[in-house]
């Protein structure tokens, strides 16, 4: 894709969707388990940036 992260953020429900790392984006409902700094939705694990562990700490507490 060429498209900057944020504009594709920008087009993406931000109930649903949030960015965990400058490469990545994840859906609120695909999240299986969150172990330290990774993400884990099925196989693949994400990883979670330093600027975005605020926003996964918000998410754990809504969960």
């Amino acid at each position: 894709m060429r498209e900057k992260i944020s504009d594709v953020l920008d087009l993406l429900d931000a109930k649903r969707f949030f960015q965990v790392h400058k490469s990545f984006i994840v859906a609120q409902n695909k999240i299986e388990t969150i172990q330290g700094n990774r993400i884990q939705i099925r196989e693949h694990q994400i990883p979670i940036g330093k600027s975005y562990k605020n926003q996964i700490k918000e998410y754990l507490k809504l969960s």
